[in-house]
């Protein structure tokens, strides 16, 4: 089974605006990678703290895009390679994406990357070594 947990931290701008057209910058303030084993289980946690710079501030819709080292098998059998997801966030201040994989079987080693696009512009790409 694959979990996926997204956290954020926002001080929150409540009017979300579509027609954003400011050139947004983005840069990680910083990220950690844990592992924690509690007897046959183990669970991965990727954590990073992004910053979205912009000429004013407020909430943008962004594409999020996990990329994995190989396929994870599902619960059918098929092999999938990627996750993505849709996610508002707010500009000029940080906040912090988060996957999780808590079954041993979709405990994936090697390079995963992270993709961050807005309006089909990418504005990240990290890579993180999973041993």
């Amino acid at each position: 089974m694959l979990f996926i947990l997204l956290c954020f931290h926002t001080t929150g701008y409540s009017q979300f605006n579509s027609n954003f057209s400011s050139q947004i910058k983005c840069r990680e303030v910083s990220h950690r990678i844990c592992v924690s084993t509690l007897g046959q289980k183990s669970e991965i946690a990727i954590e990073v703290s992004l910053f979205l710079e912009a000429g004013k501030s407020e909430n943008v819709t962004l594409n999020l895009e996990w990329i994995f080292p190989k396929g994870i098998p599902d619960g059918k059998g098929d092999k999938f390679r990627n996750v993505t997801s849709e996610i508002e966030r707010p500009t000029n201040e940080n906040f912090i994406l988060s996957y999780s994989i808590i079954e041993n079987a979709d405990l994936v080693k090697g390079k995963w990357r992270l993709k961050l696009y807005h309006k089909r512009q990418l504005l990240l790409e990290r890579e993180y070594f999973i041993q």
